[in-house]
């Protein structure tokens, strides 16, 4: 490590590897990455239901039982937190997702440091908080939270590898499984890289013990270092008396799913390579130039790193485009030995950089846009939720349960856990049941969008709609945005009779779509 930094003239040289520098610098790059998105209220239907989900628990609601998802409750933790900062929330959970960004970032240049330069170490973290925004990673999805407990996790299981003594490693070895651990109360899927972390510390600690038992024994030990949070977790709701349903969001619903259409999943999978292919392309040569310097312990990490965030990728199929956002992390690293190389790695970071930065800001259309949208939307439901009637999203946007504050006492916030054919009996409750009491509460306003944003649609619920629809509301205003249609209908006894009439005889000004005032 010094021969190299001793070979890095100027500047870097003396200070890239200064301890506030690196994280400083990281957290400056990835706040102006970034910016252009801060305060989208729409940037993806995921986060909004975490930040609804976040809301809930800080008025008292309890997962699984009030509201339900198969998330972990350490994800709609992260949330709540989030929503005691106030505000509306929205740039709130984007400006810690950006904190998350910016120390996962960090992280990667640790690792890369191990056997590159500082410029291509940084080049690297730069490189990882760029790609996010192309694959879905703008805002708050659940990966920009958890790799930062899987790149903390490699580090350390990386650092308990070089470990001096028996201490030493054990010490390294059950932080990096509490990290991976943390990343499982985010997301499930982070088991695949996180057995492999668990993996790799047995592999190394094969010379430090003698015997198979006493490595089996550490084993055991770092295993429970990792499932800590979870059975921590299942604690406290067996404690609350509400273990059956915390096991069967977590660890039964997910068995329970129904499998996509396979041309949902080629298309969804063909998207996603589509939009990896020319960095993870940069990724293979990086490798075939590292391994063409010999096999290394580090190098043979990386590799099966790689593979198993990989596998998470695969795991549970859909594939949509975020599910590859872990993908970014050993990408990133090895990248970083891609960079490092004279005259052509500048090259090649600057046109991964560009294409990252250009393809995430034509992603999604302007804040503007989505914030005009949003307050229009808004505007409507309140005619109805003003006068104490509730809100029902039968699609996205969700995060129009917080902006337009009305009632809404559905355990299934989440639409697609209704709409979705393949979600039919996985929430531990008949479908078109939980829709039909839903529509037979009569809420006040209820929000639709087209077309199906879905892998299939469940068509009972969707009849059932649209016959409520047709029948008890009337449309006041549809809002296209980015490709889809967003209506927000009012139920007809809430509206006066001269504006029933005319939206009755297809009056453009409220029936037809239109966009926001300032949305141009």
């Amino acid at each position: 490590m010094t021969s190299l930094t001793r070979r890095l003239p100027g500047f870097a040289a003396s200070h890239m590897d200064s301890s506030l520098l690196i994280p400083m610098l990281l957290l400056v790059a990835a706040f102006a990455m970034r910016w252009p998105f801060l305060g989208h209220p729409m940037i993806h239907v995921d986060e909004q239901f975490y930040l609804l989900a976040g809301q809930r628990m800080v008025e008292g609601w309890l997962p699984y039982v009030d509201f339900w998802d198969r998330k972990p409750v350490g994800l709609f933790l992260i949330f709540g937190a989030i929503r005691l900062m106030g505000g509306d929330g929205i740039v709130q959970y984007q400006l810690v997702a950006t904190l998350f960004a910016a120390a996962t970032a960090h992280a990667v240049y640790l690792i890369a440091r191990r056997s590159v330069l500082p410029s291509a170490a940084f080049a690297a973290a730069l490189i990882y908080v760029a790609m996010l925004a192309p694959i879905n990673g703008a805002g708050g999805q659940s990966p920009v939270f958890y790799n930062l407990f899987i790149a903390w996790s490699a580090l350390l299981v990386l650092r308990a590898s070089d470990a001096p003594s028996e201490a030493a490693f054990r010490r390294y070895g059950c932080a990096a499984m509490i990290s991976a651990g943390l990343a499982l109360q985010v997301k499930y899927v982070a088991v695949v890289e996180g057995v492999f972390l668990g993996l790799w510390l047995l592999w190394t600690a094969r010379g430090r013990f003698p015997g198979l038992t006493a490595i089996l024994a550490r084993g055991t030990w770092f295993a429970c270092a990792a499932l800590l949070p979870t059975l921590a977790a299942a604690v406290w709701f067996a404690a609350v008396g509400a273990f059956q349903p915390f096991l069967q969001a977590n660890f039964v619903s997910i068995f329970q799913r129904e499998a996509a259409p396979v041309g949902f999943e080629r298309d969804a999978l063909m998207h996603s390579f589509r939009l990896l292919a020319f960095p993870f392309a940069c990724t293979l040569a990086a490798l075939m130039v590292s391994w063409a310097r010999g096999i290394d312990r580090d190098r043979t990490f990386l590799l099966l790193w790689l593979v198993s965030a990989i596998g998470g990728f695969l795991a549970i199929g859909n594939y949509f485009d975020h599910y590859a956002l872990p993908l970014l992390l050993p990408m990133s690293v090895i990248l970083a030995r891609l960079f490092a190389v004279r005259l052509a790695g500048p090259l090649i970071f600057a046109l991964l950089f560009s294409q990252a930065t250009v393809f995430g800001v034509l992603r999604y259309s302007p804040t503007s846009k989505g914030r005009a949208i949003t307050a229009a939307m808004t505007a409507d439901i309140e005619s109805a939720t003003a006068a104490g009637e509730c809100l029902f999203v039968a699609d996205t946007p969700m995060v129009l349960y917080l902006t337009s504050q009305g009632c809404a006492p559905w355990q299934y916030s989440f639409p697609f856990h209704l709409t979705d054919g393949t979600e039919a009996g996985a929430g531990g409750r008949n479908q078109p049941h939980a829709m039909r009491a839903i529509l037979d509460a009569r809420p006040g306003a209820i929000v639709t969008g087209a077309p199906h944003f879905t892998p299939t649609i469940q068509q009972y619920n969707m009849t059932l709609l649209k016959q409520r629809l047709d029948s008890d509301y009337f449309v006041v205003g549809r809002y296209p945005d980015r490709g889809r249609v967003y209506s927000v209908w009012i139920r007809r006894d809430l509206l006066p009779a001269s504006q029933q009439n005319r939206i009755a005889f297809g009056n453009p000004a409220p029936a037809g779509d239109r966009q926001p005032p300032g949305a141009d």
